[in-house]
């Protein structure tokens, strides 16, 4: 079954939110090594804004044979940490052209660790504010097999995802009612 590229959108942010760092180093809140980096990933140069009107400058084609991570732009703090909420813009491209497959404007998410599809979850959970990512896979790495036009197992994509601010949700009252 195709998807059209108008349900593209819907289908990522529904792969971001229901499913089963510096350059290559870094670590997550729990002191777990961050997604490695590689050639492909070092190579992604963009402009703009991310969501919005992000444009690949990367020559093209770039080809990954396994998902990575690159940091195009060091973020500020600390990395999201499980219960909080990390707001995150995407654009993704197909790395054989250049040509934007989806983009999502910046909305919050919450991070619970293996909530996420593999890739989304290696690129939020070393996120850190002011953070933008780029993340390099295969078409069924990211996209798990399904059939998208215009992209074809043999192409590789490209994940852009700029954090911002990162929040600790307020913890609800627990105990037995008192009187006032």
């Amino acid at each position: 079954m195709n998807i059209t590229r108008a349900l593209i959108p819907a289908a990522l942010a529904a792969a971001l939110l229901v499913s089963g760092c510096s350059a290559g180093g870094g670590k997550d809140a729990a002191g777990k090594d961050c997604l490695a980096a590689g050639d492909a990933s070092k190579q992604v140069e963009v402009k703009g804004k991310v969501g919005e009107d992000l444009e690949l400058t990367s020559k093209t084609p770039i080809s990954a044979d396994k998902l990575q991570r690159s940091v195009l732009k060091e973020g500020e703090g600390d990395a999201v940490k499980e219960g909080q909420t990390i707001e995150v813009a995407m654009t993704m491209f197909n790395a054989t052209d250049g040509k934007m497959v989806t983009q999502q404007p910046q909305g919050a998410l919450p991070y619970q660790a293996g909530t996420y599809n593999s890739w989304a979850e290696e690129g939020l959970r070393c996120a850190a504010p002011g953070q933008r990512i780029a993340l390099v896979g295969t078409s069924k790495d990211i996209l798990g097999g399904q059939a998208v036009d215009g992209i074809t197992d043999k192409d590789s994509l490209i994940v852009v995802m700029q954090f911002g601010k990162i929040e600790t949700p307020l913890k609800r009252a627990e105990g037995t009612a008192q009187k006032a």
